[in-house]
Order: C-alpha cells, then sequence, then structure tokens
C-alpha cells in the first residue's frame, strides 16, 4: 500500500511540474504583429518552420498602415481540386515575402516554399537562386482580392509528384 501510495505521489508531482512548464494545458496565446514591421519579421520568420503560411500578422492593421503593400496579406486557393494558402508581405524597400503551403487533389500533391520577390510593376517576381529556372510571379487577377500566381516548370521543386504554384488564390477576410 505505501508503495502505491508513494507512485501516485511523484507521478502526481510529475503531472503537475509537465502542466506548471507549458508540456499540455492552456496554449500560451501568441500576439499577432500589428505593425508592417513585426508582420515582415513574422514573415521571415515562418520560412524556417515546416509551415511558412503560418504568418501572425493582424492584416487589417498591417493593410492601414501599408498603403503601397497593395498585394500583402493572407489567400486561400481558389482553383478547383487545391486547397491551401498564400501568403504575401511586401514591406518598404524589402524584398517581399511569399510563403505557399498548397495541396491538389487530382493528382495528389503538396506544395511548401517560402520566397523573396521584387516589385517589377504591377507583379513581384521570384526567381530563388537555389532553384535554377525557376521564376515565378503574382499578380492581379481578373477579380477583386484575386492574385493570379505563374511558374516555370523548375518551380515544381517545391512540390511532390506532379503538383504546381501556379493558380489563382483569393484575399481571406480579416
Amino acid at each position: 500500500m505505501r508503495t502505491s501510495t508513494t507512485v501516485m505521489i511523484v507521478l502526481a508531482l510529475l503531472l503537475a511540474a509537465a502542466y506548471v512548464s507549458g508540456v499540455f494545458g492552456p496554449e500560451a496565446e501568441r500576439q499577432a504583429a500589428t505593425t508592417p514591421e513585426a508582420c515582415y519579421a513574422a514573415a521571415s520568420a515562418a520560412a524556417e518552420k515546416t509551415n511558412p503560411t503560418n504568418v501572425p500578422c493582424d492584416w487589417k492593421s498591417v493593410e492601414s498602415l501599408s498603403p503601397g503593400a497593395a498585394l500583402s496579406g493572407r489567400y486561400e486557393a481558389a482553383g478547383e481540386g487545391v486547397t491551401g494558402r498564400l501568403v504575401i508581405m511586401e514591406h518598404a524597400e524589402k524584398p517581399a515575402r511569399l510563403a505557399f503551403s498548397t495541396a491538389g487533389k487530382s493528382p495528389r500533391y503538396i506544395c511548401t516554399a517560402a520566397l523573396e520577390a521584387s516589385r517589377d510593376g504591377d507583379a513581384l517576381i521570384a526567381r530563388p537562386d537555389d532553384v535554377p529556372g525557376c521564376e515565378l510571379s503574382v499578380k492581379s487577377g481578373t477579380a477583386p482580392g484575386v492574385v493570379t500566381v505563374s511558374s516555370s516548370a523548375a518551380c515544381n521543386t517545391y512540390c511532390n509528384m506532379r503538383g504546381s504554384l501556379a493558380g489563382d488564390f483569393k484575399l481571406m477576410p480579416h
């Protein structure tokens, strides 16, 4: 009886220590970036993670503070058979940040990419050094709040199987 009581006490103490240290329990609340500078930093940090589109930004605040960043925002795939997101963050004279996390249904594929792009007229153009021949452009689509992404075949390196980063993306409400 004494051994089982000791085991229960030790277990209770370990669980309490785990809860206090944040191993489980209520998740720490993330603060959304509310300035273009902070959102750009968050987009840069997210580029190193498995899902580069998980950028904690208050897009409404960022939009009102960056009138020249016409394409900044979080978009969802608008094409048939494709799901996922695109995040665009433009800021002053810095390269724009583009982050993709998409999946296709037929054929099944997944694309994940975090790229830097520069403005060329009304488009953002990415030419990543690590993928020769890859050129990707993002520009306003034919409908309001829609952007069209086009990419060369070399950019398919960011996808498995027969995927592509190309397609239309619709601005998500914020």
